[in-house]
């Protein structure tokens, strides 16, 4: 028979509050990927207008600003395509 510490419990009431957290944002983040993946964005010209690519980039920094980044933005890399930035301050 194996004895838990103090310790040992704490971890598995964390795992179990981390788990109970993840089952809780599981049906929003499913459907926010749900809503991304269908924004028909392949960075390739010949395939699809650029600005599906842009709208995607836009869709994302939204959705960081909704959850607290700052000073989110897009900035265009050398391909011509678009990085989405932001920062997040700690704690």
């Amino acid at each position: 028979m194996s004895r838990r510490g103090p310790e040992q419990n704490t971890t598995m009431s964390e795992l179990q509050n981390l788990r109970a957290r993840v089952a809780e944002l599981m049906p929003k983040a499913l459907e926010e990927l749900s809503e991304l993946v269908a924004i028909p964005s392949v960075a390739d010209p010949q395939l699809l207008p650029p600005q599906e690519c842009v709208r995607a980039a836009e869709w994302v920094a939204d959705r960081f600003a909704d959850v607290g980044f700052d000073d989110v933005g897009l900035v265009e890399t050398p391909d011509g395509s678009s990085a989405v930035i932001g920062s997040r301050p700690c704690g």
